[in-house]
């Protein structure tokens, strides 16, 4: 048995390095047929490493077919400027299948040594590559959860600034200077997208297609129609989503607290038995 497991374990790394050595030959040649996929991103296909992931990646089918790219891909679009996402991703998934093949190797001593730690080899392999779509998932819910929580605040200010006489662009760019939250940094960037020439409204009204937060779709729709079509009551239609907003709030908040003291119910339940039971043990014992 001992040397079952040897013999493949010596094939499997002499395959590895055969996999290695003519990858790393085509992506000297400029053969790799990923290469023109990669072209426009700053990915250096010659480090160490990265010919066996792009192999790798080659024989999953491509990029479209690796495991969580959509969802990196839209977890991605609220992290990065929209421009960056895709540079983003195809480096991100660079660095995952090349750590996924320079750890092939060591399956082998230890498919020789121990055949039970191969369970953890594979475990790392699969939190390796799991891992990456989690934590840009972990990142994308809590810059959404940064960005909710900075509307109100920013609403306010705008309602305020346009009460005030200012115009609502001149009001944006206001507020956008105020904060450094990803709602803020969100501004910031309209204002820079359209000082390279985009429309004001078409950049406004784009935002929540890439955050689905409460009251951000209905904030950039009447900013924009307001842009386009022109309106008084820009300041009115933005009380009225904060208030929509500070009311949704409100009936979470309701909801979390009732299921906050439902839950705890039952542990109060098991001390007031534990209490009980120690009261009433010495008098039965009498």
């Amino acid at each position: 048995m001992e040397i079952m497991r040897f013999i493949v374990a010596s094939i499997g790394l002499l395959a590895w390095m055969m996999l290695a050595m003519h990858a790393k030959r085509e992506a000297r040649r400029g053969a790799h047929p990923l290469l023109t996929h990669l072209a426009p991103f700053p990915v250096d296909v010659l480090a160490w490493g990265n010919p066996g992931g792009l192999r790798l990646i080659e024989l999953w089918g491509g990029f479209d077919a690796l495991p969580g790219f959509e969802q990196k891909r839209e977890a991605l679009s609220v992290i990065v400027d929209p421009f960056a996402v895709e540079e983003r991703l195809i480096s991100e998934e660079c660095l995952v299948w090349r750590d996924v093949f320079l750890l092939l190797p060591f399956g082998a001593p230890l498919l020789i040594a121990q055949p039970f730690w191969l369970i953890f080899w594979l475990a790392g392999l699969m939190l390796r590559v799991v891992g990456s779509s989690y934590s840009l998932q972990r990142k994308a819910r809590t810059r959404e959860r940064e960005v909710a929580e900075a509307l109100g605040d920013v609403l306010t200010r705008l309602i305020l600034s346009l009460h005030a006489g200012t115009l609502p662009v001149v009001a944006w760019n206001a507020v956008a200077q105020e904060g450094n939250t990803p709602l803020h940094q969100e501004m910031q960037r309209v204002l820079r997208r359209v000082e390279a020439g985009e429309s004001l409204r078409v950049v406004v009204a784009s935002l929540p297609a890439r955050y689905h937060v409460t009251g951000l779709s209905d904030m950039t729709q009447l900013f924009a129609q307001s842009l386009e079509l022109g309106g008084a009551d820009l300041a009115d239609g933005l009380e009225r989503i904060r208030s929509r907003l500070y009311a949704e709030r409100t009936r979470q908040f309701v909801v979390e607290a009732e299921r906050a003291s439902q839950r705890m119910m039952f542990p109060s339940l098991l001390l007031f038995a534990g209490i009980l039971l120690l009261v009433m043990t010495p008098v039965i014992g009498r």
